[in-house]
């Protein structure tokens, strides 16, 4: 991963503006229900907001999707020539007690089944999942609704959802 962090730093950073945009279209609603449809006041203002996030959504999305794409691509295509590089430095006897077929065949479907695993897709989607939770908690009516004298209860609510959650998911699912 050593010669690829800047890249999957980049993506992390548009996994982040997808969720800036995201969270700030949920924000938005407020303002539409209390100013918007009440007397059309703040009516450009939103309207602007509302193409802003949608594009910085978009751009998050296609820089998250390429970069995660580009480092998976370089990841198989590195295992797929150290793998070359390795079968080429064997010794003469090492060609002679196997077939070709079978030297090409794991070739072809090692680095092919590494290249068809999930983990980069399933991180790209935890990491964006993760943000736009983080941005969800950051403003919903939760927090809207937290004073000194709930703040306890709906803390232990709120932890009691998430562990029951857990708890129902199945193993091995994202």
């Amino acid at each position: 991963t050593r010669p690829y962090r800047a890249r999957l730093g980049w993506a992390v950073v548009a996994m982040a503006l997808y969720a800036v945009g995201s969270a700030g279209l949920a924000a938005l609603i407020k303002t539409i229900f209390d100013n918007v449809l009440q007397d059309r006041s703040e009516l450009g203002m939103v309207a602007w907001s509302i193409v802003g996030l949608n594009l910085l959504k978009g751009i998050g999305s296609y820089g998250s999707a390429y970069l995660m794409a580009w480092v998976g691509q370089k990841v198989v295509t590195d295992i797929r020539n150290a793998l070359y590089s390795h079968i080429l430095g064997q010794s003469a006897s090492f060609f002679a007690e196997r077939s070709t077929g079978e030297l090409m065949s794991r070739i072809n479907n090692d680095v092919g089944q590494v290249q068809q695993a999930e983990f980069l897709r399933a991180l790209k989607c935890d990491l964006a999942q993760g943000f736009l939770l983080l941005s969800d908690l950051g403003n919903t009516t939760y927090l809207s609704a937290i004073d000194d004298s709930n703040a306890g209860q709906l803390f232990d609510d709120a932890l009691d959802a998430l562990v029951r959650w857990q708890l129902a998911s199945r193993p091995g699912a994202l």
